[in-house]
């Protein structure tokens, strides 16, 4: 009689085991590509999306006026991108000035002039663009990404690709409201940030902070003048950048005409790249204000 050979199994760990190699591979597989795109695709498409704007915006300049989108329709998407965020951006001033008021007032009345001079004008020339670079990253660059990468809503015509009015009509409403938002939302929070602090973290006298019409020296207004006009053009710049990033991610993706499932992937990608682009971008011109800027303010 032939001999019987034993049947053997792999065993439950090694079953395991197997399972989470080939999951953590893929894993690394795909954080490689995400890599790769984030950091050579994404550029390119950047390039490629300037070089197709300027082009739409040079070609023919006689005619550029029928290119152009409609004026009611960028002040209307101005319009919705502001009352989308204000009452975020006021709370967010709101509690950096009073929580900067209340640290200044642990110090004493003394060095309220230094700490203004120091904090506040750091706060107000630099902190507050690039924070509120990070809030119009997640919500209007997200918002502006994910309507563009749909095709469902935004089709292009002839051979897949957007012809140059198309292009415009697309997404200069999208630039612009990104430029003034950015400027709008640091003046709103720059004020109240201000007032704040000059309140020592009293909720009580923020009001008349708002409206003091008392005699400050120069030197103490003209430093804080400086450092707010310094701050309203980077907001105004980041507003832009995070714009013109969701515009030209969301643009190269609603031209790739994926279908299905694979579409909805691309959408969710788009969104979460054109955020991480948008926040290096500004972190790099965040470095190029640094060294242009006086440091007095």
């Amino acid at each position: 009689m032939p001999e019987r050979r034993a049947i053997t199994t792999p065993s439950t760990f090694r079953v395991r085991f197997d399972a989470a190699r080939h999951r953590f591979e893929g894993w690394l597989v795909e954080y490689g590509r995400r890599l790769k795109k984030l950091f050579w695709e994404n550029p390119r498409a950047l390039w490629s999306y300037s070089k197709r704007l300027g082009s739409a915006l040079i070609k023919d300049p006689r005619r550029l006026r029928e290119r152009l989108p409609p004026f009611r329709t960028i002040v209307s998407q101005t319009f919705r991108t502001f009352m989308r965020g204000w009452p975020v951006v006021l709370g967010f001033g709101l509690v950096i000035g009073l929580g900067l008021g209340a640290v200044a007032d642990r110090f004493g009345v003394v060095l309220l002039p230094l700490l203004e001079q120091t904090v506040l004008i750091s706060v107000v020339r630099d902190g507050v663009a690039l924070m509120l670079a990070v809030f119009l990253t997640a919500r209007m660059g997200a918002s502006i990404a994910a309507r563009l990468a749909d095709d469902r809503q935004t089709e292009p015509i002839g051979g897949g690709r957007y012809e140059a009015a198309q292009l415009l009509a697309l997404c200069l409403p999208h630039l612009i409201a990104g430029v003034v938002t950015g400027w709008a939302f640091y003046r709103i929070a720059e004020v109240f940030i201000v007032a704040g602090f000059r309140s020592m973290g009293d909720p009580g006298a923020l009001w008349p902070e708002l409206w003091q019409t008392d005699l400050v020296s120069a030197d103490r207004m003209l430093p804080l003048a400086q450092a707010a006009t310094w701050g309203s053009m980077k907001g105004a710049v980041y507003g832009f950048v995070v714009a013109f990033t969701a515009c030209a991610l969301g643009i190269t993706t609603s031209e790739q005409k994926a279908f299905g499932r694979q579409r909805a992937i691309d959408v969710q990608n788009t969104v979460w790249e054109s955020g991480v682009t948008a926040l290096f971008i500004c972190m790099a011109l965040a470095a190029v204000f640094w060294q242009l800027q006086p440091t007095s303010g």
